[in-house]
């Protein structure tokens, strides 16, 4: 590849809950400088933008994934535990006993 190319990477990235999607660019010590746009700790940028992430660094967009996903997981369980229901985090699933404790 030339020097003088930058190559993107997309991916699809339906983040849907934006609360959701603001702790996990939190928790990654990121942020945001526009709506849809993210800035990484290294300076590096994701674009969000019709249910796709873009950057030059594919690494960092699947961090950004599995940190949505993590806040995802753990908000809930939370909901679960508040509403009673005894709730357990197995790996990457969460498994929800339907009788309350």
């Amino acid at each position: 590849m030339p020097c003088d190319q930058i190559r993107y990477y997309s991916t699809e990235f339906k983040a849907e809950n934006r609360r959701y999607l603001e702790e996990a660019v939190k928790s990654l010590g990121w942020k945001f400088v526009g709506q849809s746009l993210i800035q990484t700790e290294t300076g590096e940028t994701i674009r969000l933008d019709a249910g796709q992430a873009t950057s030059t660094n594919q690494a960092q967009v699947m961090k950004l994934k599995q940190a949505y996903g993590q806040t995802a997981l753990n908000a809930t369980l939370a909901q679960a535990k508040a509403k009673g229901f005894t709730a357990q985090k197995l790996g990457n699933k969460v498994s929800i006993n339907l009788k309350r404790s």
